[in-house]
């Protein structure tokens, strides 16, 4: 019998249609809404498309300009429609990729600036699960809702409902997390692939090093 540990599961018991938010249609943007990313005039990112802008960019470290650079959201995100309970048997539309990662982790400061993202559907077999993956920045004021972060059989070790992993210092909050969080500890043919190495979940963070805080 595969082993499956349920972290989290804080539901509200209401249909989740509509949030009155145009859903994200997978696509990603070229440019966020505005800005320049300094402190003063941070980069705007007021849809789905711009949220997975920002996650190409710190991925696939496209330019160095984004290192320490600033972020807000300036609206309410819609990443998903439908309810995140019964995503384990059908999955949504729009799969997050998580923004950060073992190579390229995330280093600026993102302000959700109170907003909320729902729909977040993470399964994959990369190793962090969230809606960011490895971070050394800072986030805040940031809501995630109606969302489903699960790691693969073949993947994350550090799952988390905002961050996976939080590699060094820098801050976490004001940010909730609203969904189910769950852990596969058994591969496809029912063996521990967690024997020799550590798992680590949490609602907000799965593991952060010394010298964080949330």
């Amino acid at each position: 019998m595969k082993k499956i540990f349920t972290l989290l599961v804080l539901l509200m018991m209401a249909p989740w249609v509509g949030w009155g938010q145009e859903v994200w249609d997978g696509t990603t943007a070229t440019q966020f809404a505005g800005g320049s990313g300094t402190e003063t005039d941070p980069y705007q990112i007021s849809n789905g498309a711009e949220l997975a802008f920002l996650a190409q960019e710190v991925n696939n470290h496209n330019s160095q300009q984004y290192d320490g650079a600033y972020y807000i959201l300036t609206e309410d995100i819609n990443l998903n429609d439908g309810n995140c309970e019964e995503w384990e048997a059908n999955a949504p539309n729009n799969k997050w990729i998580p923004i950060g990662n073992a190579n390229e982790k995330f280093h600026g400061t993102f302000d959700g600036c109170g907003h909320t993202i729902r729909g977040l559907y993470v399964n994959n077999n990369m190793s962090f699960a969230g809606l960011f993956g490895d971070i050394t920045g800072s986030i805040t004021n940031t809501n995630v809702e109606n969302s489903y972060v699960v790691n693969s059989y073949t993947g994350a070790r550090y799952v988390g409902g905002i961050v996976g992993r939080k590699s060094s210092d820098g801050i976490i909050s004001k940010c909730s997390f609203n969904g189910i969080i769950k852990v596969k500890m058994e591969n496809e043919k029912g063996q521990d692939f967690y024997n020799a190495s550590p798992l680590y979940c949490g609602g907000i963070c799965g593991q952060f090093a010394y010298g964080s805080n949330i």
